[in-house]
């Protein structure tokens, strides 16, 4: 659980670099939260999704963390889930970076 939650926090990390103060943050990190849930397939299965929303799904890591919950609950250990774990560390790194490139403590 360590892993997936790092992941989501570092993409709001990356999405709140642009904010000019907290409450715009509030507001960017409530929006992609939700735009998450419901694109990932936490709601709704992605295969009722028309394909264009399948493919941003499947950009989400919400989408890759819903996948590894469920098929460690279900079917195998971990190591089953290396797609899966490797997208989740890349989507940290990646935004972790673009986080500290972007965030400025000032207006400036």
């Amino acid at each position: 659980m360590i892993l997936p939650c790092h992941s989501i926090s570092a993409v709001h990390c990356w999405h709140c670099s642009f904010a000019k103060n907290t409450q715009s943050a509030a507001a960017i990190s409530s929006l992609f939260l939700n735009l998450m849930l419901f694109l990932s397939g936490a709601t709704f299965p992605l295969d009722i999704m028309p394909d264009i929303l399948q493919y941003v799904g499947k950009a989400l890591p919400l989408y890759y963390t819903i996948q590894l919950l469920r098929g460690t609950w279900t079917s195998g250990p971990i190591t089953d889930y290396g797609l899966e774990v490797g997208v989740l560390l890349g989507i940290s790194v990646v935004s972790l970076f673009l986080a500290s490139r972007f965030f400025r403590w000032s207006g400036q």
